[in-house]
């Protein structure tokens, strides 16, 4: 079939790049529909490899089984809370506010429609789990077909249109696969996919700290990770405790490690660099910048300098003022063995997702690759997720309907359906996410904790903070 000069031909092989949350799921949401091979430049998956976070829509979006599987691995999310030093009345064995207190499962039971719908299961219980990346990752390997391979050390450095049709991927080591009919980048915030879809070539490895379409926000991170004992394996459910100081805020949770192992318990601090003030460097000399990467690749701090990162976050503890009664914060730091370190950057969401070449094959970015975003919502991995579902849907789409004229279906609608059905959610989230990390690490000394504090605990009061929540929870890939 020809639409102008471009051929429509069926998808029928696809080449993935990166075998991250994204990659895998778009795997198994491609596994009955298409031939599909996946390429990581990773020499393995490390079950230990980054930190924690929450999943709500996007395990919703798993199908039954491997839903069931993932929350097997993970561990119920029972609830949320928020607390400051005490603004609002401190009593002799309370030395903290509580801003806000959520239980989940109630939360989506008062709710209505789409919420209740998409992340209660059958047994009325909450689609909402915490999870190690490592851990949600192994999950979603274990569960492919054998049919579908995943291909270590293979890191991408060119794309080739072939005359004879498809595209070519070549690696570092020489390598090359193909064709592919359609080569999906999976491959996260320095993708090499993305730099291809938006220039048509892909140059030898920056050494800049982030991609030159990345603005470092200001806001640093640092993520202190342990494993409990043997004992302290998954229980009824968990709780995310957030603290509110002075000049940032810290985040304390327990997350499953996979189906029967010992819980990994982590500790975050979130605070504003002193050398910017928001996305503007303010330190006089340029020695005086201390430069942060977004630490794409979960680099965790080197053995020599663990020490020296503890010492940091415990000093931040109390510089901080962070209302830590329980130790929590601190017997994580104490003990954690590995910390990463990292910079929150923002990402120009109004890049292209896709390229068509000539000869009618296609390159398309999926996850972070696609849409970035400031961790302060905790929705990166389900938007990935979402994101792959919502591209398999369109592949199958694309294929049933083609040839028959009734729909007159195209490569470039079908490609432009799924950026449609997706960008809005995802720039809503980020634009939100980004706004939230600026109020939620303001304070400095103490002078606009109070107000900051106050503001937090009206929106709790009055139902802004659940619908923000719950908003970006629920699932969109249609």
């Amino acid at each position: 079939m020809l639409v102008g000069a471009l051929e429509q031909k069926p998808i029928r092989r696809v080449g993935v790049i990166g075998s991250g949350v994204a990659g895998l799921t778009l795997a198994h949401a491609l596994q009955d529909l298409v031939q599909v091979e996946i390429f990581d430049a990773r020499s393995e998956l490390n079950r230990k490899e980054g930190a924690g976070f929450q999943l709500n829509g996007g395990l919703a979006s798993f199908e039954a089984n491997l839903q069931r599987a993932v929350a097997e691995a993970g561990i119920p999310l029972e609830g949320i809370q928020s607390r400051s030093k005490a603004w609002f009345g401190k009593t002799e064995n309370q030395d903290y506010s509580t801003l806000l207190q959520l239980n989940i499962n109630e939360l989506i039971r008062q709710a209505s429609g789409e919420v209740t719908d998409s992340l209660l299961d059958d047994k009325g219980m909450a689609r909402w789990t915490a999870i190690t990346r490592g851990a949600l990752q192994e999950v979603l390997r274990d569960n492919l077909p054998s049919t579908i391979p995943i291909r270590f050390n293979k890191k991408l450095t060119s794309i080739s249109e072939l005359e004879s049709g498809g595209v070519l991927c070549g690696f570092d080591d020489g390598s090359s696969s193909g064709p592919f009919d359609m080569v999906v980048g999976c491959d996260g915030i320095r993708s090499a996919t993305k730099e291809y879809v938006n220039t048509a070539k892909i140059e030898e490895t920056k050494t800049s700290l982030a991609p030159s379409n990345a603005i470092y926000s200001g806001i640093r991170i640092r993520f202190a990770v342990v494993d409990e004992t043997a004992e302290d394996k998954q229980g009824s459910g968990a709780k995310l405790t957030q603290y509110f100081g002075d000049g940032g805020y810290a985040l304390h949770g327990k997350f499953g490690a996979g189906k029967g192992r010992p819980l990994t318990s982590m500790a975050v601090f979130v605070y504003l660099d002193e050398n910017y003030i928001g996305p503007f460097q303010v330190a006089k000399e340029k020695k005086d910048r201390v430069a942060v990467s977004e630490n794409a690749d979960w680099t965790q701090t080197v053995e020599q300098q663990l020490e020296s990162s503890r010492s940091n976050m415990l000093s931040q503890l109390k510089g901080f003022n962070i209302p830590d009664k329980d130790k929590d914060l601190e017997s994580v730091i104490r003990n954690a063995d590995r910390i990463y370190e990292l910079g929150s950057y923002f990402h120009n969401p109004f890049t292209r997702w896709s390229r068509i070449l000539k000869n009618g094959s296609c390159v398309v970015l999926c996850g972070d690759a696609a849409h970035a975003m400031p961790p302060f919502l905790g929705q990166g991995s389900n938007q990935a997720i979402q994101s792959a579902y919502c591209l398999g849907n369109k592949i199958l789409e694309y294929n049933q309907k083609l040839g028959d004229d009734k729909y007159n279906i195209t490569l470039e609608k079908t490609l432009a359906a799924y950026r449609e059905v997706r960008w809005k959610p995802t720039f809503g989230i980020l634009w939100k996410a980004l706004f939230l990390g600026y109020l939620e690490t303001g304070g400095g000394n103490g002078i606009y904790s109070k107000p900051r504090d106050s503001f937090f605990q009206l929106m709790g009061a009055v139902g802004v903070a659940k619908g923000v929540l719950l908003g970006a929870a629920v699932p969109k890939i249609m």
